[in-house]
Formats: structure tokens, sequence, C-alpha cells
């Protein structure tokens, strides 16, 4: 083994064998600095962590010894007399004398508390919390792993050690090539010479065989063999090198089929490597900084890779000859190659090892995780931890944040600004529009307290009625607009515009109330467990009938779509620690009606019980409304207006208003049909756009956000409708239209490039948001369109993690690279909008 110093200038080679010991060598002048004599044992086998910080050595005789290799660093004053033990000094700057002191220290002999024979493979780690763990292979087969424990008497003397050891036989009778343990003793992992890994699990005392998988299926034919096993820093991962150049990473992560008993399987996250070149892989070397892994090939080329984002960082032919060594400098700066032929040390530039293309914009297969995934997590507790900083997670909070803002803000500010435009007085449009105007002087900082301090407590303690609103609302104005038709003409004619407000405003006002004392009434009918959800609960079910289970389920009951389709048919999925068994209410078992009944729509929005169909209607209504509209609009639309010209205007009233009723009957009823369709499919919304509730969430940005974009939007689009010719409005006046159909028809469309060029800059504002967002979300940078989570954007990812960013860095570049992004989809959303907006404008420029 190799250990370099913490300036790369000496290193300690750790010589096996018979003969033992190890000796200091400065390397800038190939300098024998001392050393340590031969050991009275041989030496079997070693490991360490940390660059020697962490020592572990196998004897002969069935023991091991724990220790370090320290290098100690003490500045003197020029002519000071630096002599004195092994090490070497140097001149630096200001005339001082650095000082570097190089002491090998182990503890006495420890016996190993099962096995027999020498020890032929040993394995040390660490974990975040100190915590060190021992695995240790026996020649008779056997694993001894051993948490250590080290007691300091507090009134002084030499420190003792302590095994609390647990021991299992492999399997088969041949030797493994690696033996590696996770840094929390959980995980043991046997790495055969053909390539099987064996993993073995802790389950209270023990260790349990669990699986195995072949690392080189591929290969086995051809001969390949594994060369080397390592861990990286960390010690979660494992690193297998193969005699066809090939480098390939494996991890431990959760399993929800749970096919190996303790839902965990093996994971492969990487693999790289020079294979058909005719090399193998002599050594590899984990740094000690990062996850930047030395590769060593049998042609003495070495290659210097980051595990993360894949990026070669360099590629040096090292020409030492029998090369079988390699080890990284503690600074990530220098390698060392030693082999029969002497050593060499070549000094690189890292640079930004975890910044490329995939890492920031693909999936990547982090540690501990099962499949490839978008995360962004740019710290962590601990230097081991994986640096996570693929930007899309901040890409995808930013248009989630924009998407639903603008979905809240664009009706509203648009028919504001129509209705401003086309029905208000003019005496009250010099009070409406500068008051809307000075919405837009609100800091974004104001707003951002609102949100978190009034608004988001309000819809947490009040969800369900926030969301009934949201329907009540709307449907309250069109309904009282409705209503006002049947009120004498003569009778309208003496209101003028204001008073119309007010009543609007009265009626917004009633409805309010109106969704504030029936929203418990609502989300207790539609989202209370029904007598399945009861009988789950309190575990009054039986299990299926083998022949009555769906042929679509078998072997898939982990898929959660599976579970969503089985509880449209009234079934459900019991764990059983071995898999899952498809349950059924037992009819024998009478509701008394005792267990829980009350409705709670967080827990429903959680999954914990509750079918799909409620909220699939809430998601459908919408959709259904403007479905429902546009086809009655090229059906009967037009027949009953040619019917009601000839009628009376109580008449017309009536007829209106009954259709405005049907109308939204007939929505309700079509999105109750499509949710029916959807629950009978096995899709859920809270899989999609429902889920988890967050206090700080989705819904609460887009109002608040919302009601920040409006001014913008409204101020353009009314300057917009109005810059549309009298002309025009007179001849559709002229031609019997009404004014809304004059205002609908010929106004909206002619001032169509406005009012779009109105929306995307709205949208652009909306993009940039920075205190809104940060104030009223929990800022988790997740991809889900659940308007019930959090986010982060690229904005608030800046403010919030650019005043802790080490200047110069990966993480400070990467914040950078999110302005950077973040301003190319503004210039994008801009350019675009003036695209389209010069082709509505030649489209209208004869009119």
């Amino acid at each position: 083994a190799v250990y370099m110093g913490p300036y790369g200038e000496a290193a300690v080679f750790s010589r096996q064998g018979s003969g033992g010991g190890g000796v200091v060598v400065g390397l800038l002048d190939n300098e024998n600095l001392g050393g340590w004599g031969a050991l009275q044992n041989e030496v079997v086998c070693e490991s360490s962590a940390r660059n020697g910080e962490l020592i572990a050595r196998g004897f002969r005789d069935g023991t091991v010894r724990l220790g370090s290799v320290e290098f100690s660093t003490k500045l003197f004053a020029a002519g000071s007399d630096t002599d004195g033990g092994i090490g070497y000094s140097q001149e630096i700057e200001g005339g001082r004398i650095r000082r570097v002191s190089v002491e090998e220290s182990f503890g006495e002999p420890l016996k190993l508390k099962g096995g027999e024979g020498a020890v032929l493979l040993v394995d040390y780690q660490v974990d975040t919390t100190g915590k060190t763990v021992l695995a240790a292979l026996r020649a008779d087969l056997t694993v001894v792993v051993s948490s250590v424990r080290t007691i300091r008497p507090l009134g002084g003397g030499a420190a003792k050690t302590r095994l609390k050891a647990t021991s299992f036989l492999l399997n088969g009778d041949e030797v493994p090539v690696g033996l590696k343990v996770s840094a929390d003793g959980g995980q043991v992992f046997v790495v055969y010479r053909d390539g099987g890994m064996d993993r073995f699990a802790r389950e209270k005392r023990d260790f349990v065989f669990r699986e195995r998988v072949e690392t080189l299926s591929t290969q086995r034919d051809d001969g390949g063999e594994v060369s080397v096993v390592e861990m990286v820093i960390g010690g979660q991962t494992v690193l297998i090198g193969d005699t066809f150049g090939g480098v390939q990473s494996w991890h431990v992560a959760l399993d929800e089929q749970d096919r190996f008993g303790d839902g965990r399987f093996l994971v492969r996250s990487h693999l790289f490597g020079r294979v058909g070149d005719g090399v193998g892989v002599v050594d590899l070397t984990p740094s000690g900084r990062d996850r930047t892994v030395g590769v060593l090939y049998s042609d003495g080329v070495v290659v210097l890779r980051h595990l993360t984002s894949e990026k070669t960082i360099v590629r040096i032919e090292s020409g030492v000859e029998g090369a079988v060594l390699v080890a990284i400098g503690p600074k990530n700066d220098a390698v060392l190659v030693a082999g029969e032929g002497g050593y060499g040390v070549y000094g690189y530039e890292a640079g930004y090892a975890e910044f490329s293309i995939k890492a920031l914009f693909g999936k990547v297969v982090y540690e501990g995780l099962p499949a490839p995934a978008y995360v962004y997590q740019s710290s962590s507790g601990d230097d081991s931890s994986e640096v996570k900083l693929s930007v899309m997670p901040l890409v995808f909070g930013t248009l989630k944040a924009t998407v639903f803002a603008m979905l809240f803000a664009i009706p509203v500010a648009v028919f504001a600004a129509l209705y401003s435009s086309e029905f208000l007085s003019r005496r009250v449009r010099k009070v409406v529009k500068p008051s809307v105007e000075l919405m837009a002087s609100l800091p974004s900082v104001v707003l951002g307290f609102v949100a978190a301090m009034v608004v988001a407590p309000y819809v947490a303690e009040y969800l369900g009625s926030f969301l009934v609103g949201m329907f009540v609302l709307p449907f309250g104005v069109l309904f009282g607009a409705h209503v006002w038709q049947l009120v004498p003409l003569s009778t309208r004619l003496r209101f003028r515009t204001g008073h119309h407000l007010m009543m609007v405003a009265g009626v917004l006002f009633l409805s309010g109330v109106l969704a504030w004392g029936v929203g418990p009434t609502v989300v207790g009918v539609g989202f209370a467990p029904d007598e399945f959800d009861r009988a789950m609960m309190s575990g009054g079910v039986v299990a299926v009938d083998g022949e009555r289970v769906p042929e679509w389920s078998v072997g898939r009951l982990h898929e959660t779509r599976v579970g969503r389709r089985l509880r449209a048919m009234e079934m459900g999925i019991i764990d059983t620690g071995g898999g899952g068994v498809v349950v059924e209410r037992d009819m024998r078992i009478a509701d008394d009606g005792k267990g829980f009944v009350d409705a709670d729509l967080r827990r429903w929005l959680n999954g914990e019980y509750g079918s799909a169909t409620p909220g699939w209607v809430m998601a459908c209504m919408p959709l259904a409304v403007i479905g429902v509209w546009i086809v009655q609009a090229f059906t009967i639309r037009r027949r009953i207006d040619v019917w009601l010209s000839t009628q009376n205007s109580a008449t017309v009233g009536m007829v209106v208003l009954g259709k405005f009723v049907v109308l939204a009957m007939a929505s309700l009823a079509v999105a109750y049909v499509a949710a029916a369709g959807l629950t009978a499919a096995g899709v859920d919304p809270r899989d999609s756009v429902f889920g988890t509730f967050s206090p700080r969430n989705t819904l609460v940005v887009a109002v608040i956000m919302g009601f920040a974009v409006i001014p913008i939007i409204f101020t353009i689009s009314e300057d917009a409708l109005r810059a549309v010719p009298d002309s025009l409005r007179s001849a559709s006046l002229g031609a019997g239209a009404t004014k809304w159909q004059t205002a609908v028809r010929i106004v909206l469309p002619v001032a169509g490039s406005g009012i779009f060029s109105a929306c995307m800059i709205g949208f652009g504002r909306a993009v940039g948001e920075t205190m809104i967002v940060l104030m009223a979300t929990g800022n988790t940078p997740e991809m889900s369109w659940n308007i019930f989570a959090g986010f982060r954007t690229l904005a608030a990812n800046i403010a919030v993690e650019l005043p802790e960013a080490p200047k110069g860095g990966t993480h400070y570049r990467v914040l950078f690279l999110c302005g950077f992004v973040l301003f190319v989809m503004t210039f994008v959303i801009n350019t675009s909008a003036e695209v389209v907006r010069q082709v509505v404008r030649k489209r209208n420029a004869g009119l």
C-alpha cells in the first residue's frame, strides 16, 4: 500500500509479506527519509481509509492490528533546528520552514472472535458519526464483522480496543478476491474472481445471505476475471475492476418489490473503462476528498474519472515498468504510480470534476437510488456524501410555478381588461385602471410575507373550503349574472357600472361565505372513507381466492398503478413481509360505523384511504366545462338564439338561466364519468396533480404570484383592446351583434397580438420571481406536478445558495449556470412572443 503526504512531497510505502514494515520516501529528490523495520509476523492483507488515517492489517496467525499513518505539520522560523523523527522540511513563503513529520502507530494484535486460520482479506470503514467497523475473512472462509470501540482511561495510560463481533460462513469453498463492508456495518459484499458478488445483510445480530449478482455476465465466456475490488469514499459503493479493462460500481438501494427479504437490492450505478483495448485493470484507488477514482491499467496508463459525472479528468501514460499501485494525492492534484521499475509522480489540474453535461442535465444513478433520477442537492452533512448538481429540478420548479400562476392570472387579467375596455364607463375606468396598476407597485417581499404568514396558514386550516371556493366563486358570479338578466330592463338601466362592480363584489363575498360554509360538507361527502376503507383500517378483510385475483396483477402487487386498479374493484393489498396479498372486505363482519368515518382531506391526499374518483372530478371539472361549452356552441346554441329572438325578455332570461344550470350539471356529469373511467383504469390524481400536502405549496404560490402578474397583463391587455378602432365596434353593433358578441368575436381577436404579448411579459415576470417563491414554498427541488407540494426555482436557488457558495468552486459556477439558464428561458419566451405577435399583427393589418 502507499499513502501520500499532505503536500504531495513524500509518500509512505507499506510492505506486505514476510518482511512487512514500511519506508518513507521524499518524492521530489527520491530520498529515503526513514521507515519502520520488519514485523515479527507476516502481513497477509491491509485495508485503509482516508489516506492512511485508518489502517487494518491482517496477519498469518489470524490476528488483526489497527492503526494509522499520520502526517503532522509544524511551522518554524528560519534558521530553527527542525531535525528529529522521520519526515522532511521545506522552506515556504516568508522565510519560514514547514516540517512534516511522519509517524506510524498501531495497537496490539487483536484476536478475532470467530473462524480459524490466517486473515486472508480485511476491510476497515468509518461512517459519518465516527463509528468504525471491521470485516475480516479467515482461512476457513469465516467472515467476522466487528464493531470497533476504543476505550481511553480517564487517568491516562494506553488506549484499549474492544471488538464486538458477528461471524458467518461463506457459500461454497471458493476464496473470494474481495471483501467489503458498508460503513454502517449493515451490508457485507463478497466478490469472487469469476465476477459473482454475494450480499449479506445484517438481521438483528446475524448476517443473512440475500442475493448474488453476476458483475461480469457479458465477459465470463471470454475469460474475463475480477482483478481488484475497492470501496468509494463514504463506504457505500463497491468498485470492481476486471482483466478486460472494465470498471463498474455497485450500491444497495431500496427495493419496492422486496425480492430478497430485506427491502434492498444491488444496483450497478456506473460502467466505464477501456474494454476492448486488451489491457486489464491492475489497481483502483478512490480519492479521499470526492468521488474521483484512479484506474491503473496493465500498460501503465492511469485514468482519473469522476464517478458521479462520469467525466474523465486526466489520462496519464506513466511509463513505470511493472506498475502495480496508484495513489491520489490528498489535495487531488497529484498521482503516484509505483511498480517494479520504481515510481512516478504526476501533477494535474482537477478542474471542475463534478461538472458535466450529463450530471447537470441528464439522469444519474446516484448512490442509494434504484434508478437514474434528476436530483439537486448541492450540500450535505458530510464530505463523503455524493454531490448532486442536476439543474433539471430547478428548471422544472421554475416552469411549474410559472404555469400554475399563469393559469390563475391570465383568465382574471384578460377578462378584467376586456370588461374595463368594453363595458366600464370612462368615469369608472379612470378609477379602476390606476387602482389595478397600483398593485404592480407592491414589493415582492410583501406579497411573499402575506403568502407565508396569512394565505398559507389559512389554506392549511381550511383546505376543503379553499378548494370548494375555487369552483363556487366563478360559478356564483356567472349565476348572479344570469339572474340579473331576469331583472326588467327599465330597472337595470337605472344602475351604473359603478353599481355593477359593487354587486359583483357582493356576489363574490356571498360566494366566499357559501364556500366556507359548505366546504366541510363537500369534503365529508366526497372524501370520506367508504365501507371498504373502514374494513381495511380495522382489519376486517379476507384474502381473495386465487381464481378471482386478476391476472394482470400477478407479480405486480408492488406497482402503484396495480394497487389503484385493485382499489377500483374494492380490493386491497396487505404487505406480509414476503410479498403482498390481495384482500377484500369480509362480508361476515358488519360495519357498525364505529371505525374511522371522519373525512380528512389531507389523509386522502396522502393516499391513506379513499377512491380516486372525487379527486378526478375536481381535476376534470374545468376541462369538462370547456368541453361542454364548446359542444353546445357548435350544436344547440344557434338554434336556441334564433328561437329566443322571437320571445319576450322574461322568457329569454329564464331560458338562458336554465341553459346555464343545465350546462353546469352536464359538466359535472361529464367530469364524473371521466373520473370513474380514469379510476377504473387504475390512474389516480394523487400520483400527478395531487399528492402529499405541504403547508407551503404550489397552490399558495400560484395565487399570490398571480396577483403579482395580473397588473402587468391587465394594463397591456387593456391598452391593446382600447387600441382597436371604434369603426370595427360600430360595424359589429350595426349588424345586430350585442356588446358581448362584439367584444368576444371582434375586439378580442383583433387585439390578440397585444394580449399575447401581455401574457408573455407576465410569463417572463413570473419566471424570474424570487421573493414570493422563496418565502411561500419549502424550496424543495423536486419534480412533481402535485399542486400541494413545494418546489425550488432557479431564481430562488441563486438567492439562497450564492452567499454560501465558495467563490470559484463548482457550486459557485453552477449557480451562475442557473442564472444563464434563466436568461435563456426568458430570451426564448420573449423571442417566441415577438414572432407570434408579428404574425398576428400582419394578419390584422388590413382591418
